[in-house]
């Protein structure tokens, strides 16, 4: 298995992202604690959906999340 570290500047544009999203989806995407969203990760909550975090998450690149309804994620979700 082979282990890519993140650099230094990858990981701030990631928190970045995070409280990006945060503000786009004011409301309807609430994590506590600051969070990594990788590279062309995508988000996507409709009319009545939202989606609530436990604690912090951490996603790689390339990720899609699609929310209709109430989206629940537990802690340490990566």
């Amino acid at each position: 298995m082979r282990v890519i570290y993140k650099g230094f500047f990858y990981k701030v544009n990631a928190v970045l992202r995070f409280f990006f999203l945060r503000l786009w989806y004011l409301g309807k995407f609430k994590c506590p604690k600051p969070s990594m969203i990788g590279k062309r990760c995508g988000f996507y909550i409709r009319e009545k959906g939202s989606i609530q975090c436990k604690d912090r998450i951490i996603l790689n690149d390339d990720v899609m999340i699609f929310s209709k309804g109430k989206l629940k994620i537990g802690s340490n979700f990566g």
